[in-house]
């Protein structure tokens, strides 16, 4: 039972070592200028609008296969129809996050929370069904946005622990300090098992 724990403990150990040995994905780059906003803008809402497409086309196209006779030769046009509307929304929502916050990084020069709150007042205006709705779609989305960035530790780094003012906090990483033993730091002792 040692010899299992003690292999346990070395497999862990490795695993530990080869998570602390990746290194971070790098950041996506900021828009410069218009030019980036206009791109970035366009290409969310064609690649997202495309996914939307087709998952509705094949989510309809299931539904209504059950439809017989002479109904069933206006079944691809509703399916087309229901497709591209959904498509078009799934588009827009997703484009008007992705174009406010480029607008937000030209404007600021760096990636932060007001860009990400740009992003989600640009998203809830298009995601509006009409002029009416867009108070109530805008709150709804700046404050989903500014939760889900509180809660996934959204807080900047300080400058002063070599972080910009909009970079975020990395996570510490659970690795045993130096002189720690290692059957001390994964609470693993002798005589358990």
């Amino acid at each position: 039972m040692q010899g299992l724990l003690r292999s346990l403990i070395v497999l862990a150990s490795l695993g530990l070592s080869a998570a602390a040995a990746r290194p971070a994905p790098p950041a996506p780059p900021l828009a410069k200028n218009l030019v980036d906003v206009i791109t970035t803008t366009a290409g969310s809402f064609m690649s997202i609008g495309s996914v939307g497409f087709v998952f509705t086309a094949a989510q309809e196209t299931m539904a209504r296969a059950a439809v017989s006779g002479g109904a069933r030769k206006a079944v691809p046009r509703f399916v087309l129809r229901a497709a591209l509307t959904n498509a078009q929304r799934w588009g827009r929502v997703t484009a008007g996050f992705a174009g406010g916050r480029a607008l937000g990084q030209v404007w600021r020069g760096e990636d932060d929370q007001v860009c990400a709150i740009l992003g989600a007042v640009a998203g809830g205006i298009a995601a509006s069904n009409s002029v009416a709705d867009i108070p109530g779609s805008v709150f709804t989305f700046v404050a989903f946005s500014y939760a889900l960035d509180r809660m996934g530790g959204g807080s900047p780094a300080p400058a002063a622990q070599g972080g910009t003012p909009g970079q975020m906090a990395a996570p510490p990483s659970p690795q045993p300090t130096p002189g720690q033993r290692l059957d001390k730091f994964l609470g693993a002792t002798r005589g358990q098992g």
